[in-house]
Formats: C-alpha cells, structure tokens, sequence
C-alpha cells in the first residue's frame, strides 16, 4: 500500500579516515557491515523484515560482486533481501535514501536499509591489456580511483580542473578557499574533541587486532591560512 510518508529512523557512520591511514586495510564493504550491522543493533531492527537495502559506490572496481548484499548479509539481514548497489558519484549515498524513500512512498516496501561506502585506499591499478595479452613492451597501469572517480568521462578533465574553473567563473579568490579550509579544519577538530560526532560514528574494529578506529582521522586543526599559501597549485599552473 501506498505511504504518504517515510521517516529516517536511524543513522550511523563510520569514522573518515585518512587516506591509506587506519581504515586502508579494510573494503568499502566491510566498513559498511560493520557501521550497519551496530546501527541496527542500536534501532533494534527486525533483520528479517527488511525489504530492500541501497548502498551507494563509486569505487567498485575489484570489490566483488554486489557490494551492497555483501553489506546486508555482514549486517545479519537475511539472504533473502533484494539490495541495489548504484553509482551516482558524490550523490551516491544520498541516492540511495532518495530511492528508499520513493520505494516506500510507492508501497513496494516498508524497512529499507540505505546509505553509502567508499574505500578510496583500496581502489586498484587496472591494465586493460592483460585480457588480450601482451606480447613485448611496457604496458600501462590505469588508476581507477582517477579514472572512475576523479575524471569527466567527457572532457577528460580533473575534478580539480574543474573546481579550478569553477572558482574562477564565480570570482571565489585562493585566500577565500584558503580561509574557508581553514575555517572548515578549525571547526571539525573543535566538535571532534567536544565530542559532537560521538553519537553518530561506529567505532570500526581494525584487522590484526589492531583495535578500533573510533574517531575522525582528517582532521588538521593546526592549519593556518599563510601554511596553505605557500603550498603551489594542485592543478593549473594559475590555479586556486
């Protein structure tokens, strides 16, 4: 039966963490089971009523098939949930609450479990020539972080390039950014350390018994505005 409504009941994340820092070791999936598996612990959920379960995932190249189930199942929900893994870039978690919403509001279900993973450390270097053969000479190793992720599949421009030329068409100067970044930093590590994110982050068990990761690792409060000044363009040569 067609809802008029459907409500959020809970929300958990894992920590963010630094790039091949803490968290590297492990996949987008495995982070995503376990940051599920406590957030349904703690709604008290009915694994065995869930209907369906989005997950949001940019990176999948090497991950396995359907990463999504691989959250379901690590999460205890049943095996026989239909979940849908899906690809909208940045707004790939976000979609997935989009689509959960719409396929209550619709009726085809009533528990959806939606959100997002990502492991950007773990996104491999692919040689597309390996399925044919190569028969002498180098081949070339493509970063399927830059390519999947970071590139237009169009223009084959950065995303870098592309904020560059954005910041430029809206007159956003390098001191502003600079200063917003900072400002940015300054105010994460500030509710960090007041424990503001507490609440909502899973602490993540790290393989070897290297215990958990329980809080941001990004963070750099002690950036200043004229540190980033003096640090040379990422992308253009005359870029911000």
């Amino acid at each position: 039966m067609a809802k008029e409504y459907a409500y959020i009941v809970a929300g958990k994340r894992s920590p963010i963490g630094k790039f091949l820092g803490s968290l590297s070791p492990l996949s987008a999936a495995q982070i995503g089971s376990q940051v599920a598996k406590a957030l349904l612990d703690y709604a008290k959920a009915d694994r065995s009523a869930f209907d369906e379960v989005y997950i949001g995932h940019v990176l999948q190249a090497g991950c396995g098939q359907i990463p999504s189930r691989q959250v379901a199942l690590g999460a205890g929900i049943h095996d026989k949930i239909s979940t849908c893994t899906l690809n909208k870039m940045c707004g790939s978690g976000l979609q997935s609450v989009m689509f959960a919403d719409m396929a209550i509001r619709a009726g085809d279900a009533d528990l959806v479990l939606a959100g997002g993973i990502e492991c950007m450390s773990q996104a491999p270097y692919v040689i597309r020539s390996m399925r044919a053969g190569s028969k002498f000479g180098h081949v070339e190793a493509i970063d399927s972080m830059l390519h999947d992720g970071l590139t237009d599949a169009y223009t084959n421009e950065a995303m870098g390039e592309l904020a560059d030329y954005t910041a430029e068409k809206a007159g956003i100067t390098r001191r502003e950014q600079d200063e917003w970044a900072v400002r940015s930093q300054q105010r994460a590590a500030a509710a960090s350390q007041a424990g503001k994110f507490k609440e909502e982050i899973v602490p993540i068990e790290l393989p070897r018994n290297k215990g958990f990761l329980s809080v941001d690792e990004t963070f750099r409060a002690d950036t200043t505005v004229e540190a980033l000044s003096a640090l040379k363009p990422a992308f253009k040569k005359d870029g911000t």
